[in-house]
């Protein structure tokens, strides 16, 4: 089955009548393929989060009120995306903060105190040993956070 009848099919499932209703006076293959031709616009992701959303509404949705649940987030600014790009800095203050920086990590200041990876090897143990507990969003990020490290 694909994607647009696995579609159809939990919205009949969750609203019954009212999504039979809904599309009563249409010819239900022409409604599929323009569903079908918009939901091709989305990532697999954003079509899961429009597919989840469908249980929290009381009623079938309409095609754009569906693309609407299925759109990403807007990406909000960061603190440092508001910053004003640092100023240029002296020659005599970059050599002054080097030394600095030299002196800080040869008395240990700059060191780490613990092994920041530690709670990798928690996680990935936990799952070796089949912990049904660990999220998978943890493990997840226990493998992406491994692949960038040093």
């Amino acid at each position: 089955m694909d994607s647009i009848e696995r579609l159809f099919a939990r919205m009949e499932a969750l609203y019954g009548n009212r999504f039979l209703e809904m599309w009563s006076r249409s010819d239900m293959a022409e409604v599929k393929r323009v569903w079908a031709d918009e939901m091709g616009k989305f990532s697999a992701m954003d079509l899961r989060k429009g597919f989840r959303a469908l249980i929290d509404r009381t009623f079938p949705p309409t095609l754009p009120e569906f693309l609407a649940d299925c759109k990403p987030l807007p990406r909000t600014a960061a603190y440092h995306d508001l910053l004003p790009p640092p100023a240029d800095v002296s020659p005599q203050a970059r050599e002054n903060a080097t030394k600095m920086i030299a002196e800080l990590s040869a008395v240990g200041i700059l060191a780490p105190k613990e092994d920041h990876r530690r709670w990798i090897q928690k996680i990935l143990y936990r799952q070796k040993w089949g912990d049904k507990t660990l999220p998978y969003i943890a493990v997840k990020m226990a493998h992406e956070a491994l692949a960038v490290m040093p």
